[in-house]
């Protein structure tokens, strides 16, 4: 602490949008305090994207993602999706007029179908297009498990075989 009792503290801070609580104890001696202080973390530029819990082979699916956007200009952005396992995602459609006005959130729609059995992880990313240094951006990665599409089947048979014979199973 210096002179004043004051403290600077450098510390990196968790991917996330929301309220943190800082907390400090001193300790002098047989002397002691306590603070707090809640401390909102943002961007100027958010993404939020609602995919389902899971799907199954063959499923299309629609997932809105919603811009927020808390500068005081428009920003136009350009959509990116890197997608790894069973998903196809189309973004045709979404990157039309992607505009996100000040303090006017914006919904689009992404198409999606699930192709087989497996885990598709997704990452969304959209960048700020023009001149603007450094450009805005945001991103969204989600996990999706890609189940079958009927539960699991079993049969259970009871065989009474006696000795020495053959059974065909």
């Amino acid at each position: 602490a210096d002179r004043d009792g004051k403290v600077t503290v450098q510390m990196r801070l968790p991917d996330l949008t929301g309220q943190l609580r800082i907390m400090a104890v001193a300790v002098d001696r047989d002397r002691y305090g306590a603070a707090e202080h809640a401390l909102t973390v943002t961007a100027p530029l958010l993404m939020e994207a609602s995919w389902p819990r899971f799907a199954a082979p063959g499923d299309r699916f629609t997932v809105p993602v919603k811009f927020f956007n808390s500068t005081d200009r428009p920003v136009s952005l350009q959509i990116k999706a890197e997608v790894s396992g069973p998903v196809e995602l189309s973004l045709d459609e979404a990157q039309k007029g992607l505009v996100v006005e000040p303090g006017r959130p914006l919904t689009r729609l992404l198409h999606a179908r699930a192709t087989t059995i497996g885990q598709a992880q997704v990452r969304i990313e959209v960048l700020e297009q023009g001149d603007t240094q450094p450009p805005l951006g945001a991103h969204s990665v989600a996990v999706l498990p890609i189940r079958p599409a009927t539960a699991l089947h079993g049969s259970v048979e009871l065989k009474a075989v006696p000795a020495g014979a053959e059974v065909q199973i």
